[in-house]
């Protein structure tokens, strides 16, 4: 089995954000519910603040917060990869793992957007169902809601699924090359211009994305909580 995870290249990274506008595109996001971010921020004091910015997309935790506190068991992690999904079919919106998550990234859609328009009322789709339909979604095979891939239903949380509908489409090599097996690997792994991304087995030593970990360097956000997040950074 693998363990897939991510490393980013903060030397890298020039923030962009190709990597947050593919994951809207590929997941079919509305305006404001934005799986993945670019947080900008100014570090250091005095002379020596500088202008830096970080890629936060799930960090899909070893022990992850948000299995912990939800009551129906809807947010659970899969054992034969480590990725950390959501069950919309069980999911009642209750938000607690969104209270729980030590980093910001989920999203609950049916919070209005402060300045972009609802995507859902400029268009309404044509299905009978009542879900949104809007004509760039994702295929019918690659929508579950098991997993929390595609088109949402009303008051459900959502977040990044590592693009599960991507990476599950087939078993690959542990060791996934952004170019040749694009079509398996996650959207803003193959957007980013810099190659500052790299997706793989965390757990085998022989991977790309192992080697850049295991670098002097590597580091996960707030691991003084103990979540172990399968995203490192490198700077």
């Amino acid at each position: 089995m693998s363990r897939w995870g991510m490393a980013i290249d903060l030397s890298k990274c020039v923030g962009c954000q190709a990597c947050s506008a593919a994951c809207s595109m590929e997941n079919t996001r509305l305006p404001g519910e934005n799986w993945h971010k670019v947080i900008f921020m100014n570090e250091g004091e005095g002379g020596t603040k500088k202008f830096t910015w970080y890629p936060r997309p799930c960090q899909h935790c070893t022990d992850a917060p948000c299995t912990k506190v939800c009551p129906v068991r809807a947010t659970w992690k899969r054992k034969e990869d480590g990725v950390v999904l959501i069950n919309w079919y069980k999911c009642l919106g209750c938000r607690y793992c969104v209270l729980a998550c030590p980093y910001g990234v989920r999203c609950y859609p049916e919070t209005k957007p402060l300045l972009e328009p609802d995507l859902r009322e400029v268009y309404h789709g044509h299905r009978r169902a009542k879900l949104w339909d809007p004509p760039y979604q994702l295929s019918r095979e690659e929508q579950d809601g098991k997993r929390g891939t595609g088109i949402p239903p009303k008051g459900v949380v959502t977040k990044c699924t590592f693009c599960a509908h991507r990476t599950d489409r087939k078993e690959m090599a542990p060791d996934r090359d952004p170019v040749k097996d694009r079509d398996f690997t996650p959207a803003c792994v193959i957007a980013c211009p810099a190659a500052a991304r790299y997706f793989g087995d965390i757990d085998n030593p022989e991977s790309e994305v192992s080697k850049r970990v295991q670098r002097k360097g590597a580091y996960r956000l707030r691991e003084e909580l103990g979540t172990k997040p399968q995203v490192f950074y490198v700077k």
